[in-house]
């Protein structure tokens, strides 16, 4: 079962590959050209030269790439020294390799909670997520899913320094590590609470969110600020405001003319909040619980980069458990009905949004 969750995950992800190819061939455009775009670029660049560039941006902003954490571009950088390939195909490689992985501890993590017909289809769901094209494309997001679903799995068989040294890795690949140190440290702490003997409990507390404080401890060195790391999102207009921003962004795209785009993304909103609650509804485990909200609180609550929203919540794939298992139950024409139709729209919608706008 574990191997045909995993073909199909990678027959998904061809299939989109294919809609994204379609959709560029349909607009003239290269098809390798649209994976040398927006951040994939900027990972080039730090895996090429390391870190210190500063781009003055068209309103006046300061982009410095200290907002990029280190991990993916390093591995970047050695893939392209062991391979000889270009950056990017080194950092797509990464990912495409990241993301079966990732998807194979999301079966582990799901089969383990709620049966193997559960995690094939939150597998194969992942895979035909409508942001799931990013799983294609030389970003980060997929390399910190993959350390984010083996530290929750390997936590909830309590193989906690196990967890806490994934949850540092993750700490190290993206901002939102936080979230997966929280999911790690939280249980560690209770479960340290009821058996004071266990030291390695004890230690996950301090190991699980190591990496993501040493990088934002060295920003605050290399910009002469303890909170350096975050002026330097602040210039990228990536703020914590309790969402005040996304709130005013919705609803300048009704007062600008753009009701349909406007009910999209509060259809999508709520969406989000609905499979949430799903979750304690679902009564899943507690590190499970504590990654999906940390990581839809940080991307709801935070300014800047709208269009961006929907990519900072493809490793939120414990959001998919509940339907998945509800799924589950159903005949298998309506399991298979709805993938397909899952399928088909991840693909159109890859395309079209990849060859447009963008992940940015």
């Amino acid at each position: 079962m574990k191997l045909k969750a995993l073909g199909l995950f990678v027959a998904i992800r061809a299939f989109v590959l294919i809609g994204l190819a379609t959709a560029t061939s349909f607009k003239g455009e290269s098809f390798t050209k649209v994976f040398s775009r927006w951040d994939a670029l900027w990972y080039q660049r730090i895996a090429e030269h390391g870190y210190g560039h500063i781009k003055i941006a068209a309103d006046g902003r300061h982009l410095s790439d200290y907002a990029f954490f280190p991990l993916y571009p390093a591995l970047e950088h050695r893939v392209h020294q062991i391979t000889r390939l270009a950056y990017i195909p080194s950092g797509v490689l990464i990912s495409s390799i990241a993301s079966i992985v990732a998807a194979l501890f999301i079966f582990l993590l799901v089969r383990e909670i709620r049966g193997e017909k559960a995690a094939t289809i939150a597998v194969v769901m992942w895979a035909a997520l409508p942001m799931g094209i990013v799983e294609s494309l030389a970003y980060s997001e997929t390399l910190f899913t993959a350390f984010a679903t083996g530290a929750l799995y390997l936590v909830i068989k309590k193989r906690f320094i196990n967890a806490a040294f994934l949850a540092f890795g993750a700490g190290l690949t993206r901002p939102t590590g936080l979230a997966v140190a929280l999911a790690v440290s939280m249980p560690a702490a209770i479960y340290w609470w009821s058996n004071r003997n266990s030291i390695k409990a004890f230690l996950v507390i301090f190991i699980a969110p190591l990496g993501w404080l040493a990088y934002v401890l060295w920003v605050g060195h290399k910009t002469g600020s303890l909170f350096g790391y975050f002026t330097v999102t602040k210039g990228w207009g990536n703020n914590v405001d309790g969402g005040v921003a996304f709130v005013k962004w919705i609803v300048h795209q009704f007062t600008d003319g753009s009701f349909i785009a406007g009910m999209g993304i509060i259809l999508g909103l709520v969406a989000v909040i609905a499979l949430t609650v799903w979750g304690f509804r679902d009564q899943q485990p507690l590190p499970l619980l504590i990654y999906s909200t940390a990581l839809v609180a940080i991307s709801v609550m935070t300014s800047g980069y709208f269009g961006s929203k929907p990519r900072y919540l493809l490793p939120a794939f414990a959001l998919l458990i509940a339907p998945a298992s509800w799924l589950a139950t159903k005949r298998a024409r309506v399991v298979v009905g709805s993938l397909l139709i899952l399928t088909l729209g991840a693909a159109i919608y890859g395309g079209a949004w990849v060859s447009g706008s963008g992940p940015l």
